[in-house]
C-alpha cells in the first residue's frame, strides 16, 4: 500500500509543478513583451530627434547658401553704378 501511495503524492506534485511551470512562463513572457515595447518607444523617440535634426541641418545649410549667394552676387556682379547727381548749391 505504501507504494500506491507513493504514486498518487508523485502525480500529485507533478501536476502542481507543471502549473507553477507554466505560470512561471507566461510571466516570463509578459517580461519579453514588456521590454519589447519599451525598447520599441526608445527606438521611435529616437528616430523622430534624429529627423527632426535632419531637417534643423539642411535648414541651416539652406540658409548658409542663401547668404553666400547673396554676398557673391553683392561683391563681384559687374552692375554699372547708379548715376550720382551732385548739387553744389
Amino acid at each position: 500500500m505504501q507504494v500506491a501511495e507513493w504514486a498518487t503524492r508523485l502525480r500529485g506534485h507533478a501536476r502542481g509543478s507543471a502549473l507553477i511551470l507554466a505560470v512561471v512562463l507566461l510571466v516570463l513572457m509578459a517580461l519579453v513583451g514588456i521590454a519589447f515595447l519599451t525598447t520599441t518607444r526608445n527606438d521611435r523617440y529616437a528616430s523622430y530627434q534624429h529627423t527632426a535634426s535632419a531637417q534643423a541641418d539642411l535648414l541651416l545649410d539652406g540658409v548658409v547658401t542663401l547668404v553666400e549667394t547673396a554676398l557673391v552676387d553683392d561683391l563681384f556682379t559687374a552692375r554699372p553704378m547708379p548715376p550720382r547727381f551732385d548739387v553744389r548749391g
